[in-house]
């Protein structure tokens, strides 16, 4: 059956590739490709890693076989992407194929709950406020109305009026609900015409943290809420998948989680039991679990007063706890456990059951943290989180081997898995290696040759100054010196600027100099405007954008948009426990993390520049490392970055500029 459709869809893709130029559309080698090996992926049930540079135009490659495939096999293809933006150019790319390929197709997209309008919560408000506001509102929810497409309601409240803990089959306007109609949309096979007719192709498009949400429900409860046997798994950007994984999997811990859960259960056991045996020994547990709390509390919050920062401090290292106090509070919550047990045998109703499952959730993580803190077990990491003045004290943990967990949830399916990326290979001697994303993410299966991306990078630059302050010795000098050297470039600049950095303080102190001697629109990251309004402002004002995080990947500014990208430091991974495990992992040896960490995210930075066929501009990388020969990653690094023709004096910097 496989082979029977795989041979059709390959015959139809030669047929489409020879139509395309007459639609007006570029047909290009690399792209054709990419659709004959997923459809041989399809025929051998195998998964593929492919590499596939910008501009190729990855999304038609793998949309066509696979909308194809799914109208032959009547299976929904599913895409899960990593952002906002992504799911948003895939819903115009489903369009595209459609007219490509003149056929139907049924397509959904999936968000987070919080990307869509809560008609319960509008209801809720209107009878509380009586706000004429809240009736409009209502008038205009209607499917296809979200956040990222909200046309008459207002962007600026929809905290208060999007979906934020869905009570589903319950809610009484579940008929009228956008959300509710896509969520069963998303498990929903293909739709045929007519009783026995064809199928009609299905596309279901997801994010990532939507996507590990489904398998995990799937694994736990046989109950996802996506299409369980899709033809394909499409995961586009798979470089962000492990994090995505690490960031599902990991749990928390503060104080007012603490509190809650004791609260509940002496709430449980004083409405079933009342025993006064099992609410003592509870207030005994939990005074032992708070006074070792604040006792890691303390310690991190002195940690954060030697650090200068703004906002929360993620990922800090946790001291081992003592073993044996460890084990007996684990003992204690064992007896708690126990005594819910014995008090679920009492009077029970579908509120207390509830409460129970939740119960008996939460003493299990307290269990596996204590374990996890006082080393009992070798299986977790664990890390602290801590916002500004020590205002919220969270611990964090989470399993080691994400790998592991990604290789049974998703590489081991019936069903192949496709995953795409610009960024997910580090050049060794002469070749594209795959190895760290492979073991990143436990992938099993086949990797295709690196796409290469067909855009003219001859006509841009990549510029390293001559003189460079150290990269090490970031004082008042070093800030200086950059600010200059960004201040020198951008003024000759025809086009927009982005600056990327990898540390915010370092962002700040550039900006506050900038801003003296720039007289542009200059748009700093995390001065209260999201990455999405930035953008929209920097398209009608030019200017420089200071970026950290974000703004290294998902950005797209075609032409005079944006003519230079300048790289501050090189984006080395600032060392937390996630990165000390994985190098703890490989042998102590720390470049076989950081450097392939690094590349990945300095490969998708300069990505930002040129992002058409005609793009050019001038890419700058402001790290004194590059102007080292003794600097032993020096080639390796310029032989990542897609731009080759150097320049090292401001003075042939400002000849380029006059031709841009």
């Amino acid at each position: 059956m496989r082979k029977r459709i795989a041979d059709y869809v390959t015959k139809t893709i030669f047929q489409t590739i020879d139509n395309i130029p007459s639609l007006g559309y570029e047909s290009r080698e690399a792209q054709e490709d990419m659709m004959l090996n997923i459809t041989d992926s399809y025929s051998n049930q195998e998964n593929l890693l492919i590499e596939a540079g910008v501009g190729i135009g990855k999304s038609l490659s793998y949309l066509i076989p696979g909308i194809l495939i799914s109208k032959l096999s009547g299976k929904p293809l599913i895409v899960a992407t990593s952002s906002i933006q992504l799911t948003e150019q895939l819903s115009q790319d489903i369009d595209l194929a459609k007219k490509i390929l003149q056929i139907d197709i049924d397509k959904t997209v999936g968000k987070g709950q919080r990307n869509y309008p809560c008609i319960q919560r509008i209801a809720k408000h209107f009878e509380t406020t009586k706000d004429e506001k809240y009736t409009h509102y209502l008038d205009s929810v209607e499917s296809g109305v979200d956040k990222q497409n909200p046309k008459k309601l207002n962007i600026d409240e929809w905290d208060d009026i999007c979906v934020d803990g869905c009570t589903f089959n319950s809610c009484k306007y579940k008929s009228e609900c956008y959300f509710f109609q896509t969520r069963n949309k998303l498990k929903k096979p293909c739709r045929r015409i007519g009783f026995t007719g064809a199928y009609i192709p299905k596309v279901i498009i997801v994010n990532q943290d939507l996507l590990i949400s489904h398998l995990f429900k799937l694994k736990n409860t046989s109950r996802g809420v996506i299409y369980e046997e899709p033809c394909l798994l499409i995961i586009d950007e798979v470089h962000n998948i492990e994090e995505k994984t690490r960031s599902a999997l990991t749990k928390e811990l503060n104080n007012t989680s603490i509190n809650r859960t004791l609260n509940d259960y002496l709430s449980f056991i004083s409405q079933t039991s009342n025993s006064q045996s099992s609410i003592k020994n509870a207030k005994d547990c939990f005074n032992q679990i708070r006074e070792t709390f604040n006792c890691i509390s303390k310690e991190l919050i002195e940690e954060s007063k030697k650090l200068d920062y703004e906002g929360t401090l993620d990922r800090l290292f946790i001291e081992k706890g003592d073993s044996d106090t460890c084990e007996k509070i684990c003992s204690s919550i064992y007896q708690c456990i126990e005594d819910l047990n014995i008090a679920a045998t009492f009077k029970m109703n579908d509120s207390l059951e509830n409460l129970y499952d939740f119960l008996e959730v939460q003493l299990n993580e307290l269990i596996t943290f204590f374990k996890t803190y006082g080393k009992l077990h070798d299986i977790n990491l664990m890390w602290g989180t801590i916002t500004k003045n020590g205002r919220k004290v969270t611990v964090n943990y989470c399993p080691k081997r994400i790998d592991r967990v990604l290789n049974q949830l998703i590489f081991r399916k019936k069903y192949p898995t496709i995953g795409l990326s610009a960024t997910i290979t580090v050049k060794e001697q002469n070749s594209d290696s795959y190895e760290y994303i492979i073991t990143n993410i436990g992938f099993e299966g086949e990797v295709d040759e690196v796409r290469n991306s067909p855009f003219n990078y001859n006509k841009s630059r990549l510029f390293i100054p001559e003189k460079l302050p150290n990269y090490r010795i970031r004082n008042d000098y070093y800030f200086s010196e950059i600010s200059s050297i960004i201040q020198t470039i951008t003024k000759q600049n025809i086009g927009g600027t982005l600056v990327l950095f990898t540390a915010k303080e370092d962002l700040k102190k550039v900006g506050v100099a900038l801003k003296k001697s720039l007289t542009c629109a200059i748009y700093e990251d995390g001065n209260g405007m999201s990455q999405k309004e930035i953008l929209k402002q920097f398209k009608q004002t030019g200017g420089v954008i200071l970026g950290t995080g974000v703004f290294w990947e998902g950005i797209d500014l075609k032409g005079n948009l944006l003519t230079s990208v300048i790289i501050v430091r090189l984006p080395f991974p600032v060392p937390d426990p996630v990165i000390e495990y994985k190098i703890s992992e490989a042998g102590n040896n720390s470049d076989k993390i950081l450097i392939p960490e690094m590349i990945t995210k300095l490969k998708q930075g300069s990505g930002r520049l040129i992002r058409s066929m005609t793009d050019q501009g001038i890419l700058s990388i402001l790290d004194s490392r590059l102007r080292s020969s003794n600097y032993k990653h020096q080639q390796l690094i310029f032989n990542s970055l897609p731009i080759k023709n150097r320049i090292n004096t401001f003075q042939e910097l400002e000849e380029f500029q006059k031709f841009l």
